[in-house]
């Protein structure tokens, strides 16, 4: 009722008592009741103050009141089409809404004054025309072109299930193999009590499923995987690093560092250089750790314990494979979380770490998650951790993916991070997130999952297939993870794709004021074309002379 009366007459929003007045002045007279009445003998203790009648309310809030009128269509920027099931809103009165029939059509009542129309539906990016004009008894028409950003889409279920685990994309430059270019999930959680060493990988080409009949060296869970090119590269290739972990079947915090070589199938415990931080003399899982982009280090920050306060740890550590045995890690002392944490969701973004959110207070029966988002610049360590934009809600134990420009030289939304799921522990959300890199804000409109999770696996794939923009080269890749329960069977796979280009080599072009006469200057124009933009020119003239010049 307040929101239809709302509707009607905008200048109503927020005024209570006004509202109440119209509703309370408006409603039937309540049949007599036996508990006695109020003092001022406004209807009774039985029924209140009458049935509501909307209706009346409604003829006196708004039976008056001049009206104006928009309308228009809703469009596919790329194909032009009309999109039906849009939603039309205008500001201020945000309960102002209409929905676009299978034209595209929407039409709206709406009392004279400036008015600020959103249109948006699902899998569109929101469009906003402001300063809209409505005037008394005439017709405004205003149409939107909706870009298409794509939706979630849900995979077929797994063959294993898993929570509180990661997969990996693992690609060593090598081209397709049986063991290249695929994803890898080196065990997880099966239950509330009970684990899988089995590492599992996927062909995103064939989007089959295989077991690679290696095991890793102790199955964990609620850990991240990454890449390492380590001091064995030169004999195993690329190795997958497992930092820590919780073991459900023995009831503890792990400090093992395990590695798996998917070129050899070696599995392995560092067994020299275990995870270090402990909280109370006990043991910790990290917050989150990522890989460098040229996976020569991993950097692990934050922690959490659930036995002894204060439980969250601050401290920010640095694997380097090429130390001696028994001195690979190194604390950053000038790097330190604040506010200290766990279950963070992390990405890498050119030289940059962002740490997002995460559980930081922990009351024995309840986590809580902060919307905290800081970045830690690899180039300048010393600097420590730099605060950014917060997210627009709090959120843990979810999965951050960096899209940064050298990825592959794919044609994807480049300087960007994406969240997908986490919650605010015992829930799981569907929440999914979009951060800028350059403006330094969030877009929370970006497309949610189908299903809500949490401490799932998350992988970016940056192979591109240009002839299908829907598969899952390139794309957002989300698998398993609790849902509801800690209990299986849990959520199959979605992903979100990307369309993408492959670079081609360049198309050389120049145009020229020809013919000139001897002693005269000739002018090129470049009219050459490339994806990416030609970068650097050189010129070989016959004669022994070159130049470097456009």
């Amino acid at each position: 009722a307040v929101a239809l009366l709302w509707s009607c007459n905008p200048g109503l929003i927020g005024q209570i008592d006004q509202t109440f007045e119209f509703l309370q002045n408006n409603a039937d007279t309540p049949p007599a009741g036996n508990c006695g009445a109020p003092p001022d003998n406004q209807g009774n203790y039985t029924y209140g103050y009458g049935y509501l009648n909307v209706y009346q309310a409604g003829l006196a809030a708004c039976g008056t009141l001049e009206f104006g009128y928009l309308n228009g269509h809703v469009y596919d920027a790329t194909t032009g089409n009309p999109i039906a099931g849009a939603s039309v809103t205008a500001a201020p009165g945000g309960a102002i809404m209409a929905v676009t029939d299978p034209n595209g059509y929407y039409t709206m009542s709406l009392i004279p004054g400036t008015y600020d129309v959103t249109a948006s539906k699902a899998g569109y990016i929101p469009q906003t025309v402001q300063d809209i004009q409505i005037f008394t008894n005439t017709v405004t028409t205003q149409d939107f072109y909706l870009q298409w950003q794509g939706t979630w889409t849900l995979l077929p279920d797994n063959p294993f299930d898993y929570t509180r685990f990661d997969c990996v994309w693992f690609d060593d430059g090598t081209g397709p193999s049986t063991y290249n270019q695929k994803v890898y999930c080196p065990g997880g959680r099966t239950g509330s009590t009970t684990e899988d060493p089995s590492i599992w990988r996927f062909d995103p080409v064939t989007q089959a499923w295989s077991d690679t009949g290696h095991d890793v060296y102790e199955d964990v869970s609620n850990y991240t995987a990454n890449i390492l090119r380590d001091e064995n590269y030169a004999n195993y290739g690329l190795a997958i690093y497992i930092i820590s972990g919780y073991d459900a079947e023995g009831g503890g915090y792990t400090n093992y560092v395990q590695r798996y070589y998917p070129r050899t199938g070696t599995v392995q415990n560092v067994s020299t250089d275990p995870w270090p931080v402990t909280i109370g003399g006990s043991g910790t899982i990290p917050g989150a750790c990522v890989n460098t982009p040229d996976q020569s280090k991993i950097y692990c920050f934050g922690a959490w314990e659930s036995s002894v306060s204060p439980y969250f740890s601050n401290q920010t550590w640095e694997y380097d494979p090429s130390r001696p045995a028994g001195s690979r890690w190194q604390q950053i002392t000038t790097a330190n979380l604040n506010p200290a944490r766990g279950y963070i969701l992390a990405a890498v973004q050119g030289n940059y770490i962002y740490a997002i959110g995460g559980d930081y207070q922990y009351t024995g029966s309840d986590l809580v998650p902060t919307n905290v988002v800081e970045r830690l610049d690899l180039t300048n360590l010393s600097a420590g951790w730099q605060a950014r934009a917060p997210m627009p809600v709090a959120l843990s134990q979810g999965r951050a993916f960096g899209l940064d420009v050298d990825t592959l030289g794919l044609n994807v939304p480049v300087g960007k991070i994406y969240t997908a799921g986490g919650g605010d522990w015992p829930a799981e959300t569907t929440e999914a997130m979009e951060y800028d890199v350059a403006s330094n804000a969030w877009n929370q409109g970006f497309s949610d999952l189908n299903i809500a999770r949490r401490n799932h696996a998350g992988v970016f794939i940056p192979l591109c297939t240009p002839d299908d923009p829907t598969d899952l080269m390139p794309s957002l890749l989300v698998i398993g993870g609790r849902s509801g329960s800690d209990s299986p069977p849990f959520p199959q796979p979605e992903y979100f794709p990307f369309s993408c280009a492959v670079a081609g080599p360049p198309t050389a072009s120049f145009e020229s004021n020809s013919p000139v006469c001897l002693g005269e200057t000739m002018q090129f124009t470049d009219t050459s074309q490339a994806t990416p933009p030609v970068s650097a020119w050189f010129w070989n003239f016959g004669d022994g002379g070159t130049s470097n010049l456009q």
